[in-house]
């Protein structure tokens, strides 16, 4: 079991606390974290030490962003300036992680606190605000709870584990949560900061209950909203598709400065379409929503962690994220890699094995 130290049961105010005393003994310069905006919302904000800073909300199960994507920005051009704490979940990670392969982003100064993920609610119920009791029974259910109405692919996420970060918030014996070490400087800065606190430890029942029950999730998910098998299905699930390339915009894989799908070489000029109006009789305007879909997959599939934001922003009602979750897996499967775990494991399209997929062409 993996040991540290006792938070107890009221997450929410515990985690305050927390993230003040380790940026006060760890000599951070600021944290990025959740907060509550002036409007009543919730957002990532960059918070300096000092007063006058916005109420910290770490953790709070909503995720208005995909923080591995603000990482990227922050940190495209170098390192960040002192040294910062940043509160995020599993997929948040490992999204940023897959950027910093890519030459996109930069570790360096950044210290990782996240959590056994229970998921997060989607941005049509959060924007409106959690209730105190939506959040209560959002922590309790290490105890056995079933959390309900969290992002579809929150609901099959198995890898709620953090691969990365120094920190990580574990669920406890009897519904409590425990502080633990992901790393050596995390072990350091824990011993140091919390030395008074009771000693607590990682239930592992608790995790493989998490991981029986996701399992379940992933399932039903994947052989309800995610059964399409072909051309046909395609043409189906994204014909309500208008265009609008919210999905790309929060996907924290997608990065071009330019996408290939918004340039000028994708602009339809009717002399263009008179061969398709000539054989078909009609064509479906807005042009190439699939092509846009299928182009993405073939970009970032291997990529892809399941973070659901893609889903959550669609105007729709795409099931986008299980769609590329189901194509991500397999391509992921083939390659036996898992995006984001480990910043020195290369990427499938950067490596080369003579001996890989030797049945193609037969």
């Amino acid at each position: 079991m993996n040991q540290g130290a006792d938070i107890g049961t009221d997450v929410p105010n515990a985690l305050k606390a927390v993230v003040h005393r380790t940026m006060e003994v760890g000599g951070f310069d600021a944290t990025i974290t959740l907060a509550r905006t002036p409007g009543g919302g919730v957002d990532y904000f960059m918070i300096a030490k000092g007063e006058g800073a916005p109420d910290m909300m770490p953790l709070h199960p909503v995720m208005p962003n995909h923080a591995g994507r603000l990482l990227r920005e922050m940190t495209l051009g170098g390192p960040v300036d002192g040294k910062v704490l940043v509160i995020a979940r599993p997929c948040e990670l490992r999204g940023f992680v897959e950027m910093v392969k890519r030459l996109q982003g930069c570790l360096d100064n950044l210290f990782f606190l996240s959590v056994v993920c229970g998921g997060v609610f989607p941005l049509s119920t959060s924007s409106a605000g959690l209730s105190e009791d939506q959040v209560r029974e959002y922590w309790a259910y290490p105890e056995g709870q079933t959390v309900k109405g969290l992002r579809p692919a929150c609901q099959g996420c198995t890898e709620f584990v953090p691969y990365t970060a120094d920190l990580v918030l574990s669920p406890s014996t009897e519904g409590r949560w425990a502080l633990t070490a992901g790393s050596e400087e995390g072990g350091r800065l824990l011993e140091k900061a919390f030395p008074e606190m009771p000693v607590a430890e990682t239930d592992q029942t608790v995790l493989v209950s998490m991981m029986e029950r996701r399992k379940v999730g992933r399932a039903e998910a994947l052989s309800h909203e995610a059964d399409v098998n072909g051309l046909p299905d395609l043409v189906k699930v994204f014909g309500r598709c208008i265009g609008c390339h919210a999905c790309s915009k929060a996907c924290p894989i997608c990065y071009c400065t330019l996408c290939t799908f918004e340039s000028a070489r994708m602009e339809e000029r009717i002399d263009q379409s008179k061969g398709q109006l000539e054989v078909k009789g009609g064509m479906r305007v807005p042009t190439g929503t699939l092509l846009f879909h299928i182009g993405r997959m073939g970009h970032m599939a291997v990529s892809c962690v399941a973070c659901g934001c893609c889903e959550d922003v669609c105007p729709v009602g795409i099931p986008v994220s299980l769609l590329f979750k189901k194509v991500g897996e397999a391509v992921q499967a083939r390659f036996e890699y898992v995006p984001g775990r480990d910043v020195k494991e290369a990427l499938p399209i950067n490596t080369f094995q003579p001996m890989e997929f030797r049945e193609m062409g037969k």
